[in-house]
């Protein structure tokens, strides 16, 4: 799994924007799916590099 690439951005994009349509912040979401913000910034800027492994982007991705 490529941690920084053009379809996890692209898939982070889609994130971004029903979250956005459904006008919720990023701590509304960060307080509902018990998901740190900055790890919901990385799904969402498709950059995974944030989390300390794999394992816990997968995870983390599944559960926002």
């Amino acid at each position: 799994m490529n941690l920084k690439s053009a379809q996890t951005a692209k898939v982070g994009k889609i994130f971004k924007n029903a979250r956005l349509q459904k006008s919720l912040s990023l701590r509304e979401i960060s307080t509902a799916a018990f998901i740190n913000v900055e790890y919901i910034r990385g799904i969402e800027s498709g950059d995974y590099y944030i989390f300390p492994a794999r394992t816990y982007a997968i995870k983390y991705f599944e559960k926002y």
